[in-house]
């Protein structure tokens, strides 16, 4: 269910774009940059959507890893993936900001280039840090099974 769920994601992510290629007028209103894309070409915002197909493409990439993962977790490889992909996300968006600004401009020697960093970039970093974190715990308590069992327990109950 959660391995279809976030196929489904995926699905969306990469979907977006492309409907947005086809009401360009629609994905106008849509982008961050409105004084950028009021002025700006269909051709401009094609190219803008087409980049931010590539930008969801990361994403949803990630995404799969991480259904991968659920479906064979004794692959903690692919759950360290997708934790090195969400880190990096931030990275990704701000250089499709770039790349969107740059497209959309009308003169390219009067470009002004506004880069938003905005508070959901540490939620990337800190779900890509915890997914990196639970796939070495994972790989590590792999090596040594043992170790867990022989840990002494907390629990109350075990000891009546």
């Amino acid at each position: 269910m959660i391995r279809t769920a976030l196929a489904i994601y995926a699905l969306g992510l990469l979907a977006y774009p492309v409907v947005s290629l086809m009401d360009v007028e629609d994905y106008r209103a849509t982008l961050d940059h409105v004084e950028e894309s009021l002025a700006a070409t269909a051709v401009q915002l094609q190219t803008v959507a087409a980049l931010q197909w590539l930008k969801n493409a990361y994403l949803a990439f990630a995404v799969l890893l991480l259904a991968r993962y659920i479906g064979a977790p004794e692959k903690p490889a692919d759950l360290s993936k997708a934790g090195g992909l969400l880190m990096a996300y931030p990275i990704i968006d701000v250089l499709w900001q770039v790349l969107a600004q740059v497209a959309m401009s009308i003169d390219p020697e009067d470009l002004n280039i506004n880069i938003q960093l905005r508070s959901d970039y540490l939620l990337y970093g800190m779900l890509g840090l915890g997914l990196i974190g639970i796939a070495r715990a994972r790989s590590d308590n792999d090596s040594n099974p043992g170790v867990i069992a022989q840990l002494p327990s907390n629990d109350k109950g075990a000891q009546a």
